[in-house]
């Protein structure tokens, strides 16, 4: 979530204040002014330069220290800052902000004066990234600061669950290789049960600032999900341990952030400092029916130390502070296996690029057929579904050790009872020598059930001595690039940019089978009509991958689907349908989702003939999890 709301907000995006407004409005008095005497060009140009000359000083400075420590022998161990600052500080500059850069900045830099020392990159996340151009700006300052002073390297984290705002802020940041932007909500919709929609505040009636309009607010995220204006509830744990977290959300929402965090095993501790604007909202707008601060709402969910340090710079409507906390009861991360609760992180936070690896692969290939031509092999005749793991012309299978496990820590706090479930279910896959292989249609950013999958492998490794491979399947190019990022450097987990059905089946086996009630608002059957409808203009414009096309280098023991709803069918029919990947012996493991009329598993009903293996619906799960074996009608 964003900057906490000013004022009513569309959705969970940057919020406007009314003193924000005014201050807007008298800024464009004094532009129109201006422009009598100064053009506005002219101004554009002196204050580009003036922004220029400042990065400009900024890079010749670092030049000359990296040069001096050179000289010295000493290496610079700080990662320079090479997002688009001039955009950034102008933007700061035209918007008009009430707390200067250096004021925010500075503050930052006290609290990370508090991080325990370490000779390992400082980890910080940040909660409400926005577009990117506000805190954020201020948070790699004083980063770069602190790098600055004690040569101790950083990785930032920041997440911002609104997909418009993440979409710019991505922009911004994207060049930055320790900056990582997440689109997503730091927040399940456990914590807003248990910790925000019950502390929610407020005067009568139904416009902000009202008690109902927050809880409007808050009821609404499910449907902004489904919508897809929002991403997602958290799934994706930092590929560090936070020292310092920063948020910077709306209104009521700390508290649950806060809990999300402490209980996610792995990622918090009494250690972590947290960093917060202090909201509070005593006779705003001549109410007076509320008596407490953000930080008083904290403090009666969770144990808060006395402030390590609070502030009220100069210009700034709230006050900030930072403080460590710990949860009141014992958390899941504090009851968890001691294996769990702090987990060996994969690898330091980096960026996906582009590689030569694929082309060199492609080569590598062509050179091999090229050979078996020549020597009167002949090439193999595929279907249209080709042996190809990568989706780049290798047909090599996701690789896999015979009587060895190919250990991979999740990146997410699992739940248990699914965990439980899928590990039962893999207990129905047939004995043999061979690796298990699995896949997943629906990656999502490669966590999620996708963790739970692969923890379920792992566990039936450990018992069995039967290794796996996993190949996952993500539509949205997007979505594929944070997957494969996650996944990048495992070698038994493959990625591919393709949807798990066909054209045909999309058309026949989706689109003619969604159901729901009149209009085109979620969850109306005109929504999701349009919603699959658009499928064909979405790959030809490479927002989505191909339609499936790659066979897996293995043939699937069992393949778990996590898709929008509808799309089910269509994806087990191609699945059947494709030449060596699933019959009858394969396991499909779905969530079987439902709605007025009906449920996943009802359609699928009318169109297959279905053996049941297990049912269960885990704890913390919206809909019950099934299991089962599917073909053809006869």
């Amino acid at each position: 979530m964003s900057r906490k709301m000013r004022n009513p907000p569309a959705s969970l995006g940057t919020l406007v204040t009314r003193s924000q407004l005014m201050l807007l409005f008298f800024v464009l008095l004094i532009m129109a002014w201006n422009s009598i005497w100064l053009s506005s060009s002219g101004f554009r140009k002196i204050e580009r330069q003036d922004v220029l000359t400042r990065v400009q000083e900024q890079v010749k400075a670092a030049k000359a220290k990296g040069e001096k420590d050179k000289e010295r022998g000493e290496e610079n161990k700080c990662t320079p800052v090479v997002a688009r600052l001039s955009e950034l500080e102008r933007y700061g500059v035209e918007s008009g902000r009430a707390m200067s850069g250096s004021q925010l900045s500075d503050f930052i830099l006290k609290a990370l004066e508090t991080v325990p020392q370490d000779t390992k990159p400082l980890c910080v996340m940040e909660v409400g990234t926005a577009d990117g151009t506000g805190t954020t700006v201020q948070l790699v300052n004083a980063l770069s600061k602190f790098c600055g002073k004690h040569g101790r390297d950083w990785q930032l984290v920041t997440y911002e669950g609104l997909t418009s705002s993440f979409n710019e802020a991505q922009m911004h940041w994207n060049e930055q290789r320790n900056v990582k932007v997440v689109n997503e909500l730091v927040m399940t919709r456990e914590k807003l049960q248990q910790f925000v929609l019950p502390n929610i505040e407020g005067g009568e009636g139904s416009e902000w600032p009202s008690k109902q309009f927050y809880r409007n607010f808050y009821q609404g995220i499910d449907k902004q999900i489904a919508s897809r204006e929002v991403a997602s509830w958290f799934q994706t744990r930092p590929l560090c341990k936070p020292d310092m977290v920063l948020i910077d959300s709306t209104r009521f929402a700390h508290l649950g952030i806060i809990a999300t965090i402490l209980d996610t095993p792995g990622m918090a501790d009494e250690r972590t400092v947290f960093l917060i604007e202090n909201d509070f909202w005593k006779k705003e707008d001549g109410h007076e029916w509320v008596k407490r601060t953000q930080r008083e709402i904290i403090e009666k969910g969770i144990y808060v130390e006395a402030p390590l340090g609070e502030d009220h710079p100069k210009g700034e409507k709230w006050p900030w502070l930072y403080f460590r906390a710990r949860m009141k009861q014992p958390s899941a991360a504090a009851v968890a296996d001691p294996k769990d609760r702090e987990p060996t992180l994969p690898r330091p936070l980096v960026r996906s690029e582009p590689t030569i690896l694929g082309e060199e692969r492609k080569e590598e290939t062509r050179k091999t057929q090229s050979r078996e031509e020549e020597s009167g092999g002949g090439t193999k005749k595929k279907s249209w579904i080709q042996d190809d793991a990568n989706g780049d012309g290798d047909g090599s299978a996701p690789p896999a050790k015979k009587g060895t496990c190919t250990q991979v820590i999740p990146s997410l706090s699992l739940t248990s009872e699914l965990n439980l479930f899928l590990r039962k279910v893999l207990k129905s896959v047939p004995a043999g020598s061979s690796p298990v292989c699995a896949v997943r249609v629906g990656t999502s950013e490669g966590t999620s059930s996708t963790d739970h999958l692969v923890d379920a492998l792992n566990n039936q490794c450990e018992e069995k001595q039967r290794d796996w491979s996993l190949t996952l399947f993500e539509g949205l190019t997007r979505i594929f690039q944070d997957a494969q990022w996650r996944w990048q450097e495992q070698g038994n987990v493959k990625v591919i940019n393709e949807l798990g059905l066909s054209l045909e089946n999309l058309r026949k086996y989706v689109m003619r089978k969604v159901e729901g009630s009149e209009g085109n608002e979620w969850p109306s059957k005109g929504f999701y009509s349009n919603f699959y409808a658009d499928f064909e203009r979405q790959v030809a414009s490479k927002e989505l991958g191909r339609w499936l096309q790659t066979r897996p280098g293995c043939k699937p023991d069992v393949v778990l689907i996590d898709s929008t709803r509808f799309g089910h069918l269509g994806v087990i029919v191609s699945m059947l349908e494709g030449e060596g990947i699933a019959d009858e012996k394969t396991i499909f493991i779905i969530e079987n989702d439902s709605w007025e009329k009906g449920d996943t598993f009802k359609i699928l009903e009318r169109h297959l003939n279905l053996d049941k293996i297990d049912k269960e619906h885990p704890k913390g799960e919206q809909w019950p999890w099934l299991a089962f074996r599917a073909r053809p009608l006869d």
